[in-house]
């Protein structure tokens, strides 16, 4: 019997969004600010190949916030056994399991499995709810959980005005994309590669 390769090879493809730690860090803080009603900056980071974790940075979080916390994105005890301190009122760390239900609450997503790097992580056949994604007329895209208006992002001009007094460098786009990443969780930015020819 004849293979079908294509049909092989697809039947192993699945759809990955991958982040890098320090928009994971801003989309982890402005959804515990959410919750707890205060702002809270934190810091996601890479321990080692097996572990992933965020951190309050300058902040220890009491255990009714804690609480608060994983009542809000549907999680117990026993789905995030680590998240409460045993021998202290207090923690900066939100464990790994918490940071995920806060992370998949945040994008309004779920996703299979997670490979992460010192740099980034990548979150493996990624799949945004259904109702993540609002009525959207002309002049919009939709992000998850999100609609943009294209009147209020800067032109083409705007931005290669800038690129020119600041310098093409990578740096001067991020300091370009800051407003979008403030406003809407996202640099609105993407990379691709360009033929050599």
């Amino acid at each position: 019997m004849k293979r079908n390769k294509k049909q092989s090879v697809d039947k192993y493809l699945y759809p990955a969004y991958k982040m890098g730690w320090d928009m994971v860090s801003w989309v982890l803080a402005q959804k515990v600010s959410e919750i707890l009603g205060h702002e809270v900056r934190c810091m996601a980071r890479w321990e080692d190949t097996t572990y992933w974790g965020a951190v309050a940075v300058g902040y220890r979080f009491p255990i009714a916030e804690i609480e608060a916390l994983m009542c809000a994105v549907g999680a117990d005890a026993e789905s995030c056994p680590d998240a409460i301190p045993v021998d202290d009122d207090s923690s900066f760390s939100l464990s790994m399991e918490l940071s995920q239900f806060l992370l998949q609450d945040a994008l309004t997503a779920t996703w299979e499995c997670e490979l992460f790097t010192p740099d980034e992580i990548w979150l493996i056949n990624f799949r945004v709810h259904a109702d993540a994604f609002p009525k959207k007329t002309e002049g919009e895209f939709w992000l998850p959980g999100k609609v943009i208006p294209m009147d209020k992002l800067k032109s083409r001009t705007e931005l290669l005005t800038y690129l020119e007094e600041n310098g093409a460098t990578h740096a001067a786009l991020m300091d370009f994309c800051e407003v979008y990443r403030e406003q809407w969780q996202n640099e609105l930015c993407w990379s691709y590669c360009c033929p050599a020819n």
